[in-house]
């Protein structure tokens, strides 16, 4: 997966993402997970949580 967001980084094209893409398949497939149930669970977590669109990551939280 590395290699192919690295080549994905340096040329951000259809071919490049497609090559991520079935890199993404072949681990769900290995894993026994379905691309429908993880594209539901996304979108549940974006809701409660944001999304990762601004680039910002939250690293800590203070306090209770």
């Amino acid at each position: 997966m590395r290699e192919e967001l690295d080549e994905f980084a340096a040329d951000p094209s259809l071919e490049e993402a497609a090559d991520m893409y079935e890199v993404l398949l072949a681990i769900l497939e290995n894993w026994n997970l379905e691309l429908s149930e993880v594209a539901q669970f996304a979108q549940n977590k974006a809701m409660e949580r944001g999304k990762f669109k601004l680039g910002v990551v939250l690293d800590e939280v203070l306090g209770d």
